[in-house]
């Protein structure tokens, strides 16, 4: 079997045109380790997680190598690690890569895009560096734009936080740019139909290109590397085995139990970091570190605080008086805590055991029973539900807190240890219906 993980750059749908192949969400932290007892043949990265959820490891991409498997890399997170793994038998493909690749590109933000969950088709908010910097070029190769004026638009979209990157932002400030407004006119009136999407072009190219590949197990090419066990790798790889074995039924009482508990955010908080603390105890454990998981935390550190250049960086830095020692040792740090908890593996069970402990299992199991029975006599079904996941997602955060959706909504996931967005519509949409019983109620018992 092929598998591809692909999201704001290239639709399913569009994938199947160009590959026979089975199409997942874009890429996180431990979905090659996931994938490898489905026995792939070849695996193609195109779209990757960043903020919020970890990256992709590159050591799961280099045991999958080593395990026979090709994995090709294109266009926006599989260019990344193409990139920085061919040497090791990773197959890159495109323009991004072949940028990256030869160092004319740097900056993981130069594909970094703003998009939604895959039940909007990952829809796209913001426009990615490397795709203005291709229709930049298209317009000055078809006399829309001079270099000087190309060089001070890509200079004012780099220093723009790559969130806030759009053709529209860039367009009122080109207004600012040129004394000339035929300039701004000119070019919006082109980019109607002059804009290149270089990712999706790539994404293409890398289909086509396994499509036309002997995948055959005979035909794969021998590693070039040594696969290192190491004990990092050896506590990644049995954490993603034991979450594998410790999948919950979504129908037990289990999961009714958690799903209740999600629902209170800060509660659920103090039972993992309690689980998490009997685990640490119960295990003496020690934290180590390498070079990948402290390069990752100054990068997660650079997106939190939209520090997109060192210049940036280096000021903040000044203002609250950090040194790069200083800045390293907490990085160093805030790695470990991370490591902690990916050795702690799955805590869902800790967590229910906890439950269990001080009396809350019986509680919330009721409350669950109770929501179901009221939705079910009421005959409200979630697949009739008339509302788009967004209309959800607005109405459950303003009730929970009272405030917007969390950005990226992957980090209130990850705080309630959901793996994906589909489980959690599942749960607030039962949420939903629930209120929308006790509306209809109300409304009856009123005199």
């Amino acid at each position: 079997m092929i598998f591809v993980f692909a999201g704001p750059t290239i639709s399913h749908a569009e994938i199947e045109q160009h590959l026979g192949c089975i199409c997942l969400p874009p890429i996180r932290q431990g979905d090659i380790l996931r994938l490898l007892p489905e026995q792939p043949v070849a695996i193609g990265i195109v779209d990757g997680y960043f903020e919020g959820v970890p990256s992709v490891w590159h050591k799961e991409i280099l045991y999958a190598l080593d395990q026979g498997v090709q994995v090709f890399g294109s266009a926006s997170m599989g260019a990344l690690r193409a990139a920085e793994l061919s040497a090791f038998g990773m197959i890159g493909i495109g323009r991004v890569y072949e940028d990256y690749r030869d160092g004319l590109l740097e900056d993981d933000d130069e594909v970094a895009v703003v998009h939604g969950p895959e039940e909007v088709g990952f829809i796209t908010a913001s426009e990615p560096m490397v795709n203005i910097r291709a229709t930049l070029d298209a317009a000055v190769s078809q006399n829309v734009l001079n270099d000087a004026q190309r060089t001070l638009l890509l200079s004012r979209a780099k220093g723009t936080f790559y969130k806030n990157r759009s053709w529209s932002n860039l367009l009122e400030a080109s207004l600012d740019l040129f004394d000339e407004e035929p300039v701004t006119s000119r070019l919006g009136a082109w980019l109607q139909k002059g804009c290149i999407d270089i990712k999706q072009q790539d994404a293409v190219q890398m289909l086509k290109t396994m499509s036309c590949l002997d995948l055959n197990v005979a035909s794969r090419p021998a590693v070039n590397f040594h696969f290192e066990w190491t004990n990092v790798w050896d506590v990644a790889f049995n954490h993603v085995h034991d979450e594998r074995e410790c999948q919950i039924d979504s129908d037990s009482d289990d999961c009714k139990v958690l799903d209740q508990l999600r629902l209170l955010p800060e509660q659920f908080d103090r039972y993992r970091d309690k689980s998490l603390l009997n685990w640490v105890c119960n295990h003496s454990a020690f934290a180590s570190i390498d070079d990948f998981s402290v390069t990752s935390a100054l990068k997660i550190f650079r997106v939190q605080n939209q520090l997109t250049s060192r210049r940036q960086l280096l000021e903040f830095m000044r203002q609250v008086d950090l040194d790069e020692s200083r800045l390293t040792t907490l990085l160093e740090r805030a790695s470990r805590v991370e490591s902690m908890r990916n050795s702690a593996g799955d805590l869902i069970q800790q967590i229910l055991d906890e439950l269990r402990l001080d009396g809350r299992y019986i509680e919330l199991l009721e409350l669950a029973k109770l929501k179901q029975r009221s939705i079910e006599s009421a005959g409200l079904d979630r697949d009739n539900l008339q509302v788009l996941p967004p209309q959800i997602l607005a109405w459950y955060f303003e009730r929970q807190s009272g405030g917007a959706i969390p950005r990226p909504l992957e980090n209130h996931l990850k705080r309630i240890c959901i793996d994906n967005s589909d489980d959690f519509y599942r749960l607030i949409s039962k949420e939903y219906l629930y209120w929308r019983y006790q509306e209809r109620k109300a409304s009856i018992d009123e005199p």
